[in-house]
């Protein structure tokens, strides 16, 4: 398992969203893994949990187009 950390800018260079487009996917989807706070300036996302969802998210669009 992977454990290393990673910041929001890291998260969101991964997904190839802006800042604002994290925030909304943390509202809206309580899949999205949530962060570890080092302190309160400080949040950091483990690596494993953030493949796993990136995985699962590529499982849904696959399933979904293959309805269609």
């Amino acid at each position: 398992m992977d454990d290393k950390l990673i910041t929001i800018n890291e998260v969101c260079q991964r997904f190839n969203i802006n800042r604002s487009t994290y925030y909304r996917w943390i509202k809206e989807n309580p899949e999205f893994p949530k962060p570890i706070v080092l302190n309160k300036n400080s949040k950091r996302f483990r690596l494993s949990e953030i493949k796993e969802f990136e995985e699962a998210r590529r499982c849904s669009v696959s399933n979904s187009q293959a309805l269609h």
